[in-house]
C-alpha cells in the first residue's frame, strides 16, 4: 500500500501537465497560429526533455507540409507522436490558439437544445 501511494504520487505528477500557464490543450484538439492561417491537429501536449517544466509544449501535425519533425523529439531521441515527416512541430501552447470543436460550433450557431442535431464529438 505505501509502495502503490508513492507510484500513484509519481504517476500523477509525471502525467499532470507541468506549466506555469492558464492554458488547456487536449491530444486531438484542432488548433492554428498567427491570424489562423496554418492550422493542426494536437497530438501531444506535455513537458519535453530538455526543456523548462513550467512550460507546456504540444506536438502539432499541421495540415499541410509546414513543420521540421514527424513526432520523434531529435534532443532525446523519444518518439511523442506519429505523423508524415516535415508535417510535424514541437512548439510552446503559448504559439498557438485553441479551435472550437464541430460540436461546439453547431452549438454556437443552432443552439444547445436541438436534439434533431447528430453531431460527431471529434474536433475540427
Amino acid at each position: 500500500p505505501a509502495e502503490c501511494a508513492a507510484l500513484v504520487d509519481t504517476l500523477v505528477r509525471i502525467d499532470r501537465p507541468r506549466t506555469n500557464l492558464d492554458m488547456s490543450f487536449t491530444v486531438g484538439q484542432r488548433v492554428s497560429v498567427g491570424d489562423g492561417e496554418h492550422r493542426g491537429t494536437v497530438r501531444y501536449a506535455g513537458a519535453l526533455p530538455g526543456k523548462p517544466d513550467d512550460e507546456l509544449w504540444l506536438g502539432v501535425e499541421w495540415d499541410e507540409k509546414r513543420g521540421k519533425h514527424d513526432g520523434l523529439h531529435s534532443g532525446s531521441g523519444q518518439r511523442f507522436f506519429t505523423c508524415a515527416p516535415g508535417y510535424g512541430t514541437f512548439t510552446r501552447a503559448s504559439k498557438v490558439f485553441g479551435g472550437r470543436t464541430y460540436r461546439d460550433a453547431v452549438e454556437d450557431r443552432y443552439g444547445e437544445d436541438n436534439d434533431e442535431l447528430i453531431v460527431p464529438t471529434s474536433s475540427v
